[in-house]
């Protein structure tokens, strides 16, 4: 069973990755929080954006966090503000154990990539935080990462993405969807303790532009 000391250890014993030139990309960061679960092991935090016409991730899970605000040196600083405002919690009541990998993500429209630098903390609370959800957050869940570490829970969806359609792995967890960069982040997390690989990223169905521009902008299915 995986506990929060585990995930501790592995965050403390592989180095956090930078991209080259990272300083001059823009920056976001997310708070990786995770907290013992009640039947044993260890729950990760993730939230449910609030649907948006117009939002690239509009209704996606993700971990509670966004871009830096200019007077932000450190990612820490980012995840910490952004929680408190899109949940309501305080993570200096958290232990903070440190950065993991940045990713690199491309919203729509941008011209340059983004970097995200996922920092970890551990909850250590005997009782859970009260949320307060603003009106970027729709709903607030602890997946136990058990369930994450388990590839007979380990789906497939389609997603529209340009003249392809492609096939991606994700999890369907009590009704949430989990996937994408988020997904990327919590593989990265369990890497050294499943034995099972990611489902590969692979085209399944090409389809022209023209049909595509008809069909409309990316979506999932």
């Amino acid at each position: 069973m995986i506990g929060p000391q585990d995930l501790i250890d592995l965050a403390r014993s592989r180095p956090a990755r930078r991209y080259p030139g990272w300083r001059w990309l823009p920056r976001a960061a997310v708070a990786a929080v995770v907290r013992a679960a009640p039947g044993g092991g260890a729950e990760l935090l993730l939230i449910q954006r609030s649907e948006y016409e117009g939002d690239p991730w509009s209704g996606h899970m993700a971990m509670p966090g966004g871009r830096l605000e200019p007077r932000e040196r450190f990612a820490w600083q980012g995840a910490e503000r952004e929680t408190r405002e899109e949940l309501g919690l305080d993570l200096c009541r958290a232990k903070r154990i440190g950065p993991l990998a940045q990713v690199l993500t491309k919203a729509p429209r941008r011209r340059l990539p983004m970097t995200v630098t996922p920092v970890l903390y551990h909850y250590d609370a005997d009782e859970l935080p009260q949320f307060e959800l603003n009106h970027e957050v729709a709903a607030a869940v602890w997946v136990p990462f058990e369930y994450m570490a388990d590839a007979a829970n380990r789906e497939s969806m389609r997603w529209d993405a340009g003249p392809v359609e492609v096939e991606l792995p994700c999890y369907r967890y009590e009704g949430y969807l989990i996937w994408g960069l988020t997904l990327g982040i919590i593989d990265a997390m369990l890497a050294p303790v499943v034995q099972w690989r990611p489902t590969a990223l692979k085209a399944i169905v090409g389809r022209a532009r023209g049909r595509n521009k008809s069909t409309g902008p990316l979506r999932r299915r």
